[in-house]
């Protein structure tokens, strides 16, 4: 089971930091590395088995997403599994610290995504003799599978930390305009 986690401390109350992770349409906009297309609801408001729908663009490909809420328990955790991806699952915790709160994003899942470029995209000489060597050096393959899965698990930590961080100046933006200090 692979698993990813990354923190980061929030200026703000902790059911502040709560609700935006509640509201599971404006915590998506705040992820960089896509574009939220469309969000919704599927059965209700935010509890237990509820189900929320996100269609997404990354680049040109186009996704969509069901999450099932796993675990609600206000003001501090919301686990999510999909449904899509049945082996994934998002737990959120909201902690009160001295200056506020801090907010966790972990990420369970059985196997990394498959890495693969655009269908109609020619394959460079680089890919070409990757594969010619996989076949040809006893070892090889297994390297650059290596290689692939820490470049991937880097790349899902970087882009996790530039959610939280987009989350945490948009909490703390709220939180300075409504003249709220942590408690």
């Amino acid at each position: 089971m692979e698993h990813i986690e990354a923190s980061i401390e929030i200026d703000a109350p902790p059911a502040a930091v709560f609700a935006v992770v509640t509201d599971l349409c404006r915590r998506a906009r705040f992820n960089p590395g896509w574009a939220v297309l469309g969000c919704e609801p599927l059965d209700g408001p935010m509890a237990v088995g509820a189900r929320y729908r996100f269609i997404t663009r990354r680049g040109q490909v186009v996704a969509e997403h069901v999450s099932r809420v796993a675990v609600y328990e206000p003001p501090w955790r919301l686990v999510l599994r999909s449904e899509t991806h049945p082996d994934l699952e998002i737990q959120l915790t909201v902690v009160a610290t001295p200056g506020g709160a801090r907010l966790t994003h972990a990420e369970s899942f059985n196997r990394l995504p498959a890495v693969s470029g655009p269908p109609d995209r020619p394959r460079s000489f680089g890919t070409l003799l990757r594969q010619w060597l996989m076949f040809e050096q006893e070892g090889y393959a297994e390297a650059v599978a290596d290689e692939t899965h820490d470049a991937l698990q880097a790349q899902i930590r970087g882009e996790i930390h530039a959610w939280l961080a987009a989350i945490k100046q948009a909490i703390e933006a709220d939180t300075a305009a409504e003249g709220r200090r942590p408690r």
